[in-house]
């Protein structure tokens, strides 16, 4: 565990927000790979509150770590309403949701919602070590009023020509936004087959999103025959982004009850282990002190049959119509609806 404080709390949109934590120690950095996670936990009435998963969206060269939540559930609420200074505990870092830079030569990334946060921390470290991997970017979002890191991204696509991004919008598109970057409906087959001309093997597919927007990806792409070493996911849910204390009680019982339930065997297992060797020393010792002389004779009256005990003792062991942009001469939208 290390002990952050929080510098600030940025809200992308009206129920995204974003928080910068600084290291109370200011020589500590922490090592971590580009899109990995940290579980989060703060002070509650001085005690120390559960805590929630968030990727990292900062770089890792960056000694103060960026995080992106959406705020709709008890704990992300509180955490929320937090002032600056105020202290928080991060464990970790976690998860394999990452680049292999020797490997992923030609990336496509799919987000949902607030699942792009892992990928900011991705693009901007490959910006930053000017890592020349071609990255197309597809991003899922309900409308395009409500698109966390949404100037983020922006700036990083003018200033990689690596990287192209495509917002995939369900509902409401503002007016006077480039109709090849912003492209109304879902995330289709039809979509993947333009975006790769149907050669589908040489590109690495990341997934990050909630349930339903990962497995409609996996189908797509399972459907192609897209082998599996080429598909990476990561699936934001209740338990890791929007969990209510309640629900982090109930992963938490079963691992005192699991941990009680072992202690009790242990101190069982040494009780009866007590009691036979109890039984068994005397025995030991009254076969060691009454022994038979060698010439007496073969009388069962007088001769004395040692008694031990030879038992072992042995310890347990343990629908949709849109069509994929095609083009790659686009330009970045210059008007965002606030």
């Amino acid at each position: 565990m290390n002990d952050y404080v929080l510098k600030n709390i940025y809200w992308m949109t009206k129920d995204s927000a974003q928080m910068v934590l600084s290291p109370r120690d200011p020589s500590f950095k922490m090592q971590f790979f580009p899109g990995q996670y940290i579980a989060l936990g703060f002070e509650k009435s001085g005690r120390p509150s559960p805590v929630r998963c968030f990727s990292i969206a900062s770089s890792p060269n960056n000694s103060e770590i960026t995080i992106g939540m959406r705020v709709a559930g008890s704990f992300t609420k509180t955490i929320s309403k937090l002032n600056g200074g105020d202290k928080l505990f991060v464990y970790g870092p976690f998860g394999n949701f990452v680049i292999d830079e020797e490997v992923d030569n030609n990336i496509i990334m799919f987000a949902g919602g607030i699942g792009i946060t892992p990928y900011i921390s991705m693009l901007n470290y490959l910006a930053e070590e000017g890592l020349k991997a071609p990255v197309t970017l597809v991003y899922g979002v309900r409308s395009t009023d409500n698109i966390p890191f949404y100037k983020e991204l922006s700036e990083l696509e003018s200033n990689n020509k690596f990287l192209r991004i495509f917002y995939v919008v369900a509902e409401n598109i503002a007016p006077n936004l480039n109709p090849v970057k912003f492209i109304k409906g879902f995330v289709s087959g039809q979509m993947v087959d333009n975006l790769t001309a149907k050669q589908y093997n040489p590109f690495t597919y990341f997934i990050c999103g909630p349930k339903g927007f990962k497995d409609n990806l996996l189908n797509i792409l399972s459907e192609r025959n897209v082998p599996d070493g080429n598909i990476i996911t990561e699936e934001f849910t209740p338990s890791t982004q929007l969990g209510t204390d309640a629900e982090q009680e109930k992963k938490i019982i079963p691992k005192y009850t699991y941990g009680a339930s072992v202690l009790t065997f242990v101190l069982g297992t040494i009780f009866f282990m007590a009691i036979d060797l109890v039984r068994y020393v005397p025995k030991i010792t009254n076969a060691q002190t009454t022994s038979v002389p060698l010439n007496q004779k073969n009388d069962s009256s007088s001769t004395v049959t040692p008694t031990t005990d030879d038992s072992s003792y042995i310890q347990p062991t343990q629908q949709n119509t849109n069509t994929a942009p095609q083009q790659t001469n686009y330009q970045a939208p210059t008007t965002r609806a606030s």
